[in-house]
């Protein structure tokens, strides 16, 4: 390729380059790149550790983040044994709750009671921590799904009415603070689990009555805990 007229000749694509001069030194960094780039590699090594932190710190804490101390509250009607074979309770009438301390009917789930602690006021730890506004109320349960396919139980759909017959529905932040599945498990046919449902409710709050729900559109089952 000729150079067009006027221009000095240049050396071909693959020559050689020259070195350079005796005593040629590279220009020094700019300081302001040399702190940039310092300060860069310390970010990203502090993300580093805090993410490694915080994967530890969730599986040690799964399914025990409570951080604040609760009691247990007797005379539920909780089965003593929830590994022994259960009662199921006829369909109740509408509207009416089915005995303490049997297992209920919604839908595609079976739903068993297995133990009520109250007066916690934080759940979990870190970036996954959750603070009651009253206490929290964790609802221990046992979800079977007793239908022929998959289905998805969710804590969200599922309701606590006290003593003076007050509705409360469930804690989704307190529900992922808790656990890791946030509150919501698929479920083959046939497959159980046990799973906590939590309330935000007034301290002292007496709780009365459960209510189960298969999905947000079902009629649901209520269960007496008191």
């Amino acid at each position: 390729m000729t150079n067009p007229p006027g221009y000095p000749p240049q050396p071909p694509f693959n020559a050689p380059r020259p070195n350079p001069a005796p005593g040629f030194r590279p220009p020094p960094m700019n300081n302001n790149a040399l702190i940039l780039w310092i300060a860069g590699s310390c970010i990203g090594v502090c993300l580093l550790g805090v993410f490694a932190i915080g994967a530890d710190s969730s599986e040690s804490t799964n399914h025990s983040r409570a951080t604040t101390t609760s009691r247990v509250v007797q005379g539920v009607g909780i089965p003593s044994d929830p590994t022994s074979p259960t009662t199921v309770a006829p369909k109740p009438a509408k509207n009416q709750p089915a005995p303490a301390g049997t297992a209920v009917r919604d839908g595609k789930f079976e739903f068993l009671v297995t133990g009520i602690e109250q007066g916690a006021t934080a759940l979990g730890s870190g970036f996954w921590s959750e603070r009651a506004t009253g206490e929290f109320l964790v609802v221990r349960v046992q979800v079977t799904n007793i239908g022929n396919e998959a289905r998805t139980f969710y804590g969200a759909n599922q309701h606590l009415y006290d003593e003076h017959n007050r509705k409360f529905d469930s804690s989704f932040g307190a529900n992922a603070a808790l656990s890791d599945d946030f509150g919501s498990i698929e479920l083959n046919p046939g497959l159980g689990v046990s799973t906590a449902i939590v309330f935000d409710v007034p301290p002292g709050t007496v709780p009365a009555v459960l209510q189960f729900h298969d999905s947000i559109f079902s009629g649901g089952v209520k269960v007496r805990v008191g």
